[in-house]
């Protein structure tokens, strides 16, 4: 599968070909990726700025696209739904998230910056962190 990938370097990105593909996991949709946006963090990261959890590290995490596979627990109906992918996965346990405060979560999943981005061709995420989007 094709990504994009920084290695590290500041501003140095490169497209590989050979990156592992994405299974649906339990609760997970795959979406293909039709578009991608970049922010600041982004570029933080990849000036060196901020640091990703290892190397290779796939950016990225303002997406959309189109879901392609469900996983157990996940309505195939999602199938084929455009959805726009919300960045940050929350706990939704812990005394902040059940206080509406999912910002704090202190184990918050950032896609891009604690998990791998979207800048690829197909990424797992959450079904219930993949909002349908009219086409």
């Amino acid at each position: 599968m094709r990504a994009v990938v920084h290695d590290g370097r500041p501003w140095s990105l490169r497209v590989a070909d050979d990156w592992p593909e994405p299974s649906a996991g339990s609760g997970q949709v795959v979406v293909r990726v039709l578009g991608v946006g970049i922010c600041g963090s982004d570029l933080a990261l990849l000036s060196g700025a901020r640091r990703a959890p290892g190397y290779p590290w796939v950016p990225g995490h303002e997406a959309f696209g189109e879901v392609v596979a469900t996983g157990d627990g996940v309505s195939r109906d999602r199938a084929g739904q455009r959805v726009v992918i919300e960045p940050n996965y929350p706990c939704l346990r812990c005394p902040a998230c059940r206080s509406d405060r999912t910002s704090m979560c202190p184990d918050r999943v950032i896609v891009g910056f604690t998990a791998p981005g979207t800048l690829a061709a197909r990424v797992a995420v959450p079904a219930a962190f993949a909002w349908p989007v009219p086409g």
